[in-house]
Formats: C-alpha cells, structure tokens, sequence
C-alpha cells in the first residue's frame, strides 16, 4: 500500500491515482494506512525517549558516513539535539 519513494518523494502511477479516484473504501483505507504510518513515528519527537535516541544514533551514523568521517564537517553538520527539534 505504500507509494513508490516513500515519504516526500511520494510517486503514485496513473493507475494508482484513478484507483483513489474512483475507489472511496481504498482511499480512505489508504488514508488510514498513512496516518497509522506517520503517528507510528510519534516517539521519535519524544525528547529523551529510546526511540529518539536510537535515531539519532542511526542519522548521526548516516550523516558521518556520508560525510566520509571527515570531523570537520561533522561537528559542522550533524546536530547535537534530538531528533524533530528546531529542523
């Protein structure tokens, strides 16, 4: 049920689009699926909770990767507060 890419990068066919058009129960079973999908993040913006602090351990890892573990960068770059706070 989820759109190809995902997240802001939402792709959905010409065939998916007429589908939502045309089918209310899917799309509203699809609206469903998405807000379960997005408040299932909900304890990411917790400040303090595990589930932050395990995501901000796996985005600084991301980042420092990315950034080729060059720590002028990463002290440039990757934050040092939680996940969700002042982005």
């Amino acid at each position: 049920m989820a759109p190809q890419g995902g997240g802001r990068e939402a792709f959905y066919s010409e065939d998916e689009k007429e589908k939502m058009r045309s089918d209310p129960k899917y799309l509203q079973e699809y609206r469903k699926w998405l807000e379960d999908a997005m408040n299932a993040t909900f304890s990411l913006f917790r400040k303090d909770a595990p589930a932050q602090k395990e995501a901000m351990i796996a985005f600084s890892q991301m980042m420092r990767n990315r950034l080729k573990n060059d720590e002028r960068l990463c002290k440039l770059l990757i934050p040092d507060f939680g996940v969700g706070c002042r982005r």
